[in-house]
């Protein structure tokens, strides 16, 4: 396993581990500023991207070390009893012969052609590329948190219009019934504003549902698993 592989799989589980440890700081009433520093350090597509930065450091950092001499160091030790060849006199001898090994190597590249030079200067300007990707990424992940946590606010006012609107119909509903029991308004009205009524509570359901949808969507920038418990504050 080389050195980049066994990095990465180290962001990867460290990563993880704080990700667990975070996502039990969530305050039960969050600003907006709060779930945008949130999604910047648990958005998964932000760590996917500062991995591959990570690891385009390690790239640039490994072939600048190709540019240095390898050494290469070795022992052997070996230990035969009985019949064998002594290896100094090439003769069989029926004794105890030790036998030890040391060897040592270096290697340095002259000249490639100016490749590992290229290299370099390739592996450079993939990890500087890789660090705007970061800053794109956090740009776009801050923008599309604050659609969502507007639009969530949004749809917590719709919600509140609509049940505001269904409970002044049904206090119509119960006037209109006790006009129509005393006999001065007709039936029909009475089956007017019911009708009416049945509308706003499906306006309630409808924007029950887009409430639901949008904590949804705003629990999926933040990368929690559960919008349960996840509050905004509205602002004043």
């Amino acid at each position: 396993m080389n050195l980049a592989l066994r990095f990465l799989l180290f962001i990867l589980f460290f990563g993880n581990v704080l990700f667990a440890q975070e996502q039990q700081k969530v305050s039960a009433s969050m600003t907006l500023e709060q779930c945008i520093d949130f999604a910047l350090k648990n958005n998964i597509q932000i760590k996917q991207t500062e991995l591959n930065t990570d690891l385009s450091k390690v790239n640039l950092t490994q072939s600048q070390a190709n540019l240095l001499p390898s050494l290469n160091a070795n022992a052997s030790h070996s230990y035969n009893i009985g019949r064998t060849i002594d290896r100094f006199t090439n003769q069989f001898a029926d004794a105890q012969v030790l036998s030890q090994n040391f060897g040592l190597s270096t290697d340095v590249t002259l000249f490639s052609g100016l490749q590992n030079i290229n290299t370099i200067q390739q592996n450079r300007y993939t990890y500087l590329a890789s660090k705007y990707d970061v800053d794109k990424m956090k740009n776009d992940v801050s923008l599309n948190v604050a659609t969502a946590y507007l639009q969530v606010l949004y749809a917590m006012e719709a919600l509140e219009n609509a049940k505001n609107q269904s409970g002044i119909t049904a206090a119509q509903v119960e006037r209109t019934k006790k006009l129509v029991e005393a006999g001065t308004a007709a039936n029909g009205a009475l089956l007017d504003i019911k009708a009416q009524f049945a509308s706003e509570e499906l306006t309630v359901t409808t924007a029950q549902n887009q409430l639901d949808i949008a904590y949804l969507s705003l629990a999926q920038l933040l990368n929690l698993t559960t919008t349960e418990g996840l509050e905004l504050q509205s602002p004043n």
